[in-house]
């Protein structure tokens, strides 16, 4: 009933769908707190494109606004208040410190957490993103799609202070809305395409047992991705484009504690990596070490979701078979190598070598894999296929820094990147579909600058950052 009052009152092509013409309209609401209203000269509020809108509160309250010139959007005089203040409290924040790390001032956001004041909708939607809700939804829907394994598990996060810092909570909150938005504006961009290649991989309880270990089932099911992905085992893969390109996988970088690799993160149904760009992951190929890692857990894993975030540190990269971890992380390990580097073409690789040292550091070459993680993997590959042993740790003298080639395949878009005002977690492939979703209409640029958090005298240069960084391929 509501779908057809708006197809009327928009007039509505009875031979085009409803959200085909919402998406080419050019018609723009503004939003305050309380209301959705039809753009006018001089309005000062959130501008939303016809689409956004639609989207955020469904045909009825959109029908209201164009007919009346304004709708209510509140589905209870407690909100948004009770939402922020709950949500804080959640994640174990003090309003000092979602204050410190959002930039808005401390009695303001005691205000918003008031149901007596009224704050403005650019103020609450940056207390939203903080805090990894769904700020259209503030004020229209209780909780804002709060997700509440996501917030268990960012206080229990940030009670391990020898570590985590409040700050360090609120980055992971950031790049878990980052993930969430970036999904969401995929499925508007791409439809039923975005994201359909990862109905193929089935999660898998089987972490082995005392006969056939967990680092085989990595290996097996390092074969398995390869072979759903299409990527023959000789073949270096890059983690650039299985995660961005072929899987559609959210990729966030962010500075975290420098014991820290890279976490998986659930959130209201979708899923993510972030990786850090501090201490080793400096080095890429360690980073890809770490993104394959992740990727194992995202794609494998059939219970990790329920953990909402799965932090992994430096040492739960590399595999040695002789040495016991948690089955989990040790399949995820042998899983990213396996996937990185094939064992039959690492011993062809080698054998091929009479110099060791020239050997190790060619297959490091190829397959764009550290150090550690080469040494380690070359022996464990000899004695699973071959049950021969070799060692290879005294080998000295072999460079480590990755090579330009592997920089530039891997490069996920956040050096040289301007405005410098655009946060890193907002750098990769978020912000390439923040400008192609505002370029078709079906966000506002206010939205894609409210974003990308940069001003709007710097949306231009960063659309043209956007462009030349993820039209290389």
């Amino acid at each position: 009933m509501s779908e057809e009052r708006l197809r009327k009152l928009i007039e509505c092509p009875a031979n085009q769908s409803l959200e085909d013409y919402l998406k080419h309209w050019g018609q723009k609401f503004t939003r305050d707190q309380d209301h959705l209203s039809i753009e006018v000269e001089g309005a000062t509020g959130r501008k939303f494109s016809a689409w956004e809108a639609y989207k955020a509160f469904g045909p009825g309250v959109l029908a209201e606004a164009f007919d009346e010139m304004t709708a209510i959007i509140v589905c209870d005089r407690e909100e948004p208040a009770r939402t922020l203040r709950e949500r804080r409290k959640e994640l174990g924040l003090s309003v000092e410190q979602l204050s410190g790390f959002s930039s808005v001032p401390r009695e303001i956001i005691t205000q918003a957490e008031d149901p007596r004041f009224r704050t403005r909708f650019r103020i609450l939607e940056k207390l939203a993103r903080a805090l990894a809700l769904d700020e259209n939804a503030l004020t229209f829907v209780a909780g804002a799609g709060r997700d509440a394994s996501l917030g268990a598990r960012l206080r229990e996060i940030g009670n391990q202070t020898t570590v985590f810092q409040p700050m360090h909570v609120m980055l992971l909150a950031q790049a878990a809305w980052v993930i969430r938005k970036q999904t969401e504006l995929g499925r508007w961009l791409y439809g039923e395409n975005f994201q359909s290649k990862l109905a193929a991989f089935k999660p898998s309880p089987d972490y082995g047992d005392a006969r056939r270990h967990a680092w085989m089932v990595g290996y097996q099911l390092a074969k398995e991705t390869r072979r759903l992905l299409g990527c023959p085992d000789g073949v270096p893969v890059t983690m650039r484009e299985i995660c961005g390109n072929i899987l559609d996988i959210p990729l966030v970088q962010a500075k975290l504690p420098k014991d820290i690799s890279g976490a998986t993160i659930y959130n209201y149904g979708t899923k993510g990596i972030v990786v850090n760009t501090q201490e080793q992951n400096y080095n890429v190929w360690i980073q890809r070490m770490t993104i394959a890692h992740e990727l194992g857990h995202i794609l494998w894993d059939p219970a990790w979701e329920s953990q909402a975030i799965k932090v992994d540190n430096y040492g739960n990269l590399e595999i040695n078979t002789e040495h016991k971890s948690e089955d989990i992380e040790k399949r995820a390990s042998a899983f990213a190598v396996e996937l990185l580097a094939p064992q039959q073409t690492v011993i062809d690789m080698f054998k091929s070598n009479s110099d060791e040292k020239d050997a190790l550091r060619g297959i490091m070459e190829y397959f764009g894999i550290g150090f550690t993680s080469a040494v380690h993997h070359i022996e464990n590959s000899f004695f699973n296929l071959e049950k021969k042993r070799i060692s290879l740790g005294n080998i000295q003298g072999v460079p480590t820094q990755a090579t330009t080639e592997w920089v530039d395949k891997e490069f996920l878009g956040t050096e040289n990147f301007e405005p410098k005002s655009i946060p890193d977690h907002k750098r990769g492939r978020f912000s390439l579909f923040v400008v192609q979703a505002e370029e078709q209409n079906l966000i506002s640029r206010d939205s894609a600058v409210s974003y990308l958090s940069c001003a709007p005298e710097e949306y231009e240069t960063a659309k043209n950052t956007i462009r030349s960084l993820f039209t290389q391929g």
